[in-house]
């Protein structure tokens, strides 16, 4: 068997947090928009200076979000959009999902990120209006 150097995910709830939900969950039985992330979402905006936040049940939620919103708004008017070649598929999947122009650019081989220099050379050839970056490791 091979051992993975970079693993892409691990063990982050432990036995406490288990508790705390189960408690949570058996006075509260619901597990999305309850009052607790209303509550979050008016505090957050007030934290970074905005009217509104939204949050999202996952990265792959917040990814469809960001995009359809930046498209819709009229950002993303030429319908090219940068994804990582390395990542996940739920990065690359609004775009599709939105019908844009996805570009794929390879990933630098310390990092598993974007490779910058590849990255500003599709920008200079297809002058995409978003760049979706994502932190792999």
């Amino acid at each position: 068997m091979t051992e993975i150097k970079y693993p892409l995910a691990k063990e982050t709830i432990n036995e406490e947090d288990v508790d705390a939900l189960c408690k949570w969950l058996k006075s509260y039985p619901r597990l999305t928009k309850g009052q607790l992330t209303l509550q979050v979402e008016d505090k957050w905006a007030d934290l970074i200076g905005t009217e509104y936040a939204v949050f999202n049940n996952s990265g792959s939620s917040a990814n469809l979000l960001m995009v359809a919103a930046a498209y819709f708004c009229g950002r993303i008017a030429n319908k090219k959009i940068v994804v990582p070649s390395v990542g996940w598929v739920t990065t690359i999947s609004p775009a599709i999902q939105l019908g844009l122009e996805p570009i794929m650019v390879g990933a630098d081989s310390e990092t598993f990120g974007i490779d910058l220099e590849q990255l500003e050379e599709v920008c200079k050839r297809e002058k995409p209006d978003a760049v979706i970056y994502v932190q792999v490791l």
